[in-house]
């Protein structure tokens, strides 16, 4: 983790992060899953996908921002994009250099975060004029359920 980002002193950086993960999550919620387009509800400087990936927490500061939901909703915020591009470019192969680079990304920075990727990311393995539409919609779908409908009836819970 040479290159992630640390939030130490920062909380309203944290704080803004957070809240436009949630903006996310919303949005994906209110469209029923991953229909494309969802991340530009997110304002680039508060959040994005590549800088919170990884990120870390200082921990006199987990109490208020939370690790977790940051690196996950960094892996669904590249999923919104990666769909995007897939949806944009269904006629097409879905291998192109921008996907290429959210794939491997998420291939070495996100399986830890959601392990739920492995099996979607194979999809791209075997990207070009065979690739799997029907398993990719299938998979995102999962990790719809479990992360952003999850973590909404998780924090009903609380």
């Amino acid at each position: 983790m040479d290159n992630s980002l640390v939030i130490s002193e920062n909380r309203d950086q944290g704080n803004k992060a957070m809240a436009s993960v949630l903006l996310l999550y919303y949005h994906l919620v209110e469209g029923g899953g991953f229909i494309g387009s969802e991340a530009v509800y997110i304002d680039p400087d508060h959040f994005n996908g590549v800088d919170y990936i990884d990120v870390s927490v200082e921990s006199s500061n987990r109490n208020e921002i939370c690790e977790e939901l940051l690196r996950q909703g960094a892996v669904i915020y590249l999923l919104c994009n990666l769909n995007t591009m897939i949806g944009e470019f269904r006629e097409e192969r879905p291998d192109l250099n921008f996907t290429k680079k959210i794939v491997d990304m998420l291939k070495r920075k996100a399986l830890f975060t959601i392990p739920e990727l492995a099996p979607l990311l194979k999809l791209f393995d075997m990207a070009g004029p065979k690739f799997d539409y029907k398993k990719y919609y299938e998979l995102l779908d999962i990790i719809f359920l479990k992360y952003v409908v999850g973590k909404f009836s998780e924090l009903g819970r609380e």
